[in-house]
């Protein structure tokens, strides 16, 4: 297959993904996932399939993080895995578009009450796209979710060291 580059991208293991460009989460994926590399220019691309499953395996870290989401966890939940905008997102929790977009610009953190219900909708859309067969999630993995919502949240996030990393799950 050929790129913009002019070169052709051939099939790899890509043990690391950079997950700002795909999620806009700073941070990077630890893992064997499937991928391509331009053979001119060196860029990397996920498959398809690949992309699904680390849009999986991205969710279930954000989602059992224990501290109240941050402004890029809240986007990324809402536009990379709901697929919602702003407002769509408001709409479904019954509050003021004004109050994402806060969320997401880090002007206003997410409440306990808040954060319950977009990890809920979060979850609700993991399972309904299980049920479809859209994406493969084992029910381990959804029962592992469905504990999110009961586990305390603590109000502030830890000061980030460095980047987030989400290494693969033994299978």
């Amino acid at each position: 297959m050929r790129i913009r580059c002019g070169g052709t991208l051939r099939p790899v293991t890509l043990a690391r993904v950079d997950l700002a460009p795909l999620f806009g989460l700073q941070g990077r994926f630890e893992g064997a996932v499937r991928g391509s590399r331009c053979i001119r220019c060196g860029n990397e691309t996920l498959d398809g399939p690949a992309y699904q499953v680390l849009l999986v395996e991205v969710v279930r870290a954000v989602m059992m993080h224990d501290h109240i989401l941050s402004n890029d966890k809240a986007r990324f939940l809402r536009k990379a895995w709901l697929g919602l905008t702003q407002d769509e997102l408001a709409g479904r929790m019954g509050i003021n578009k004004i109050t994402v977009a806060d969320w997401e610009r880090g002007e206003r953190p997410l409440s306990k009450e808040h954060d319950y219900e977009l990890r809920g909708i979060a979850l609700a859309h993991m399972l309904q796209r299980r049920g479809k067969g859209r994406v493969r999630v084992d029910a381990g993995l959804a029962s592992e979710l469905a504990q999110v919502l009961t586990a305390p949240r603590r109000l502030t996030s830890p000061r980030r060291r460095g980047p987030y990393v989400i290494r693969q799950r033994a299978a």
